[in-house]
């Protein structure tokens, strides 16, 4: 299914999990994919018997759905299970737990997410290219065919975070301005820190407070300085 909506913010894209987490599991895989089964085809279903929990993905969102709403009513005498939304395509971060649908920035996506979307036996965008305002189930993923932004951009993010706090702090101790070569230096040193993540990860952080903090005070008769 693939589907347009032109509410959505200009470079981005909106998916739909088929993805299920489940919570408070006691039982076998094969038992669990029976109690999912009464919703609709289980397309995979791994449970972690250590931590008591398991991921089970429906072949359509109609399914998941209905599976989604029908856990709510479920009742065992062996488990309490717990049913919500799990991401499983895309930055974590883009999701919305509540309904299962995430609003991705075209730019966040990896170039393994792009040929994810692009030819996935279910899900995905079924091979039309990504657009802004494109309505997808979320597509299937290849474990170990490449770097998904569901992971990447999380570590890079916080990295980076981290990054951006340390310069602004060094930024903030001094009461006489920087001069311009330092104003130089530091904005390279963030160039190089961006560059060892991939261009699309570094093009979005570019958003973020150290960027908006340099291009405000970089042009300033005081230079960087205390605000």
């Amino acid at each position: 299914m693939v589907e347009h909506d032109p509410r959505l913010p200009q470079g981005t894209i909106k998916v739909l999990s088929r993805t299920l987490f489940v919570g408070g599991v006691t039982c076998s895989e094969a038992a669990l994919r029976d109690i999912f089964s009464a919703f609709g085809v289980v397309q995979t279903c791994i449970v972690n018997v250590d931590k008591r929990h398991a991921f089970v993905k429906m072949v359509t969102r109609k399914d998941a759905q209905k599976a989604r709403d029908g856990m709510e009513r479920y009742k065992s005498a062996d488990m309490q299970l717990r049913t919500r939304w799990g991401v499983g395509f895309g930055p974590r971060d883009c999701s919305d737990y509540g309904s299962g649908i995430s609003i991705v920035p075209i730019a966040r996506l990896t170039d393994a997410d792009v040929k994810w979307m692009l030819s996935a036996e279910y899900g995905g965008s079924g091979g039309k290219p990504i657009e802004t305002g494109m309505v997808v189930e979320e597509p299937d993923i290849e474990i170990g065919a490449g770097v998904s932004s569901k992971g990447e951009f999380v570590q890079a993010h916080q990295y980076l975070h981290r990054f951006i706090q340390i310069v602004k702090d060094q930024i903030l101790i001094f009461r006489n301005p920087y001069p311009a070569h330092l104003q130089h230096s530091i904005a390279s040193t963030l160039a190089t820190s961006l560059s060892s993540f991939t261009p699309k990860i570094a093009d979005s952080i570019l958003t973020d407070p150290l960027h908006s903090y340099l291009s405000a005070y970089a042009d300033r008769p005081g230079g960087l300085s205390r605000p």
